[in-house]
């Protein structure tokens, strides 16, 4: 039982070559590690080595205290991009809207483990260090992916249950696979998907009706399967002359699904691209703005469905622009697509939301620069010389090699004054200056409090919409001008100051710690369950904190 937990936890590594990033451990970490992912050093190794190569480009532009080490808040902020880039996931009590409260955000990051009371108190007693460094963050994000694809299995295991499966049963046929990942994918990324038989499989034969994306999400799947099994041919008995895709074993269920995690966040994201060329199409002079009255057209005419939030909901999910009257309010396109009321799906530790693409700007930038600051002259030369392809970018987003405009410029300068020449990379205002650089892109940066993810939810009603189209403000023109007044001279770090930053370390430290530990208890105990599942089933003015975008 411990051999194939062991097992299915190493399996998130893949073997690459490399020098041993473990042997930058301490002996105490090391030890620590080995209890945690097993005694194959190499694997280990290579998982971590991967991890590294994402995160170092972004450590590195990252600022650190004198002893190399990030902030509670930018260790959020490194946690939230990097499974943003991989994945497409947001982790829940990471995202960038979670450091509005950094109390509520580190509970509620606490929170995804469900953790037992005792855990905390007794990881007080393991640690005193202060700080996170690259080979804890490192740790710490290889710890959370495995948290997660554990749960994977348990979910999988619920998707046999459901379809009165054993898991030691051959899955032989096509409708049988098909069945099993289609309720996997509703258990798994469809919040409040039924678990009991009957009801859930209702559900199923009506998923279509209650989520419109899923023929095409069914399609991604028959890809993954298909793509598994030609990587998997070379392990085919040759002397069997019938094997198909469709005769998968618990294992192979488990390696699909895991992939279909891990690519489903990607894929899904084609949704929050039509979303935006939809917008774009409205937003004739390329500000990142619509005008409301027109954002509200399509519905007034019967047509496009998704654009329903009242003007209020869009004010507190900082989507709306109402800093000209003349001009009326404005639906901020990049605010509205990053918002949370876009998420695709959600499951028990992280959601699938719309990718942030300004994150492949940054990607560019940091790239580029390696440092946390930079002059004016770098920045303009890193962004005219053209941005480097990322998965995170549409293919409608400004790439190409250009000029940047004598207004972006002489904002550029005006940020680099008030910083004495070195603009910090991951300020606000040079988040807001990217936010007009690239306006479809990159949202744009509110003041902290200004901006709720708890907001009404409320639709717009037949009046409403009647009554903003008709306005003096809705009949006038879009202007190339729109949103400039919006401009805001307030600079707001990221990081905080040397003496606020010991306060949080500690608790944040201990917070990767009881992930760790946590993955070593529930391991046990979830192995436990799962071998009672299977005999069952087997008998039947500078302020320090953030933004908000």
């Amino acid at each position: 039982m411990a051999t194939r937990a062991v097992i299915l936890m190493l399996s998130i590594f893949g073997l690459v070559s490399g020098r041993s990033f473990l042997g930058t451990y301490q002996d105490a970490d090391r030890a620590y590690i080995t209890s945690l992912f097993g005694t194959d050093h190499g694997i280990i190794n290579a998982g971590l080595e991967t991890i590294r190569a994402t995160l170092l480009p972004l450590f590195e532009a990252l600022p650190q205290s004198e002893a190399g080490q990030l902030s509670p808040a930018l260790m959020r902020y490194v946690v939230e991009r990097y499974f943003s880039q991989r994945h497409g996931w947001t982790i829940k009590g990471f995202d960038p809207h979670a450091t509005e409260n950094s109390e509520a955000s580190e509970s509620q990051a606490l929170g995804i483990m469900h953790r037992r009371g005792y855990l905390e108190a007794v990881l007080r007693k393991i640690t005193s260090r202060q700080g996170f460094t690259l080979q804890d963050m490192v740790l710490l994000v290889a710890a959370l992916e495995t948290l997660i694809y554990d749960e994977n299995l348990n979910s999988v295991q619920k998707a046999y249950h459901l379809n009165n499966i054993s898991t030691f049963d051959m899955l032989s046929d096509r409708q049988s696979v098909d069945d099993l990942l289609t309720s996997y994918f509703m258990v798994e990324h469809i919040d409040g998907a039924a678990l009991n038989m009957s009801l859930h499989k209702g559900d199923r034969a009506d998923i279509n009706r209650w989520y419109p994306h899923f023929p095409e999400t069914k399609m991604f799947m028959d890809d993954v399967v298909g793509n598994d099994c030609f990587q998997q041919r070379h392990l085919a008995n040759p002397f069997l002359e019938q094997q198909t895709c469709h005769s998968l074993d618990f294992a192979a269920v488990s390696r699909i699904t895991r992939t279909i995690d891990e690519q489903f966040g990607p894929f899904s994201n084609h949704e929050c691209h039509d979303m935006k060329l939809k917008l774009a199409e409205m937003d004739v002079h390329g500000t990142g703005r619509v005008k409301l009255a027109d954002f509200y057209r399509g519905l007034a005419s019967g047509g496009a469905w998704q654009f329903h939030e009242s003007a209020e909901n869009l004010k507190q999910l900082g989507a709306l622009d109402d800093s000209s009257a003349w001009l009326g309010p404005q639906v901020l396109i990049s605010n509205y697509i990053v918002g949370k009321h876009n998420c695709i799906s959600s499951s028990e530790y992280y959601d699938v939301c719309c990718l942030n693409e300004c994150d492949g700007i940054f990607q560019h930038l940091e790239m580029r620069i390696g440092a946390p600051r930079a002059s004016a002259v770098e920045i303009t030369r890193a962004i005219e010389e053209g941005i480097t392809f990322s998965p995170l970018l549409s293919s409608s987003a400004p790439t190409e090699a250009r000029n940047l405009s004598a207004t972006l410029k002489t904002r550029l300068l005006e940020i680099a004054s008030h910083h004495k020449d070195m603009i910090p990379l991951h300020g606000r205002l040079f988040a807001q200056w990217l936010h007009y650089a690239f306006p479809r892109e990159c949202p744009y940066p509110h003041m902290p409090g200004t901006v709720s993810t708890a907001a009404s939810g409320d639709s717009v009603t037949k009046d409403e919409v009647l009554q903003h189209i008709k306005s003096e403000a809705g009949r006038r023109a879009p202007s190339p001008e729109a949103g400039q007044s919006m401009w805001n001279p307030q600079e707001v770090l990221l990081t905080p100051s040397h003496a606020s930053q010991n306060t949080g370390f500690s608790s944040l430290r201990q917070f990767m710690l009881i992930i760790m530990l946590a993955l070593f208890c529930t391991m046990v105990l979830k192995e436990m369950g799962r071998l009672r599942l299977i005999t069952k089933h087997s008998k039947t003015d500078v302020s320090f904190a953030s933004y908000d975008i």
